[in-house]
């Protein structure tokens, strides 16, 4: 008789290789995608924290010259 439950503990072996690979990737993925979430969020509270402590402009050249570097940004 032969060990056949050999070969199908080999071949569950590489399916859960295969799983915790894909697993890991993943996760991989996902931490960057929050690294790069984060990086955005500071992005955002830097740029709303100048413009809060950015006086108003006064005329309307000074308005518009703001207004250019906003749409830049």
């Amino acid at each position: 008789m032969k060990n056949t439950k050999a070969n199908i503990d080999a071949f569950l072996t590489e399916v859960d290789m295969i799983k915790k690979y894909i697993l890991i990737r993943s996760m991989k993925k996902i931490d960057n995608i929050l690294r790069e979430t984060v990086k955005i969020r500071k992005m955002n509270a830097e740029f709303y924290g100048r413009m809060d402590t950015a006086p108003p402009p006064k005329t309307t050249a000074e308005q518009e010259r703001t207004g250019k570097k906003i749409n830049n940004f």
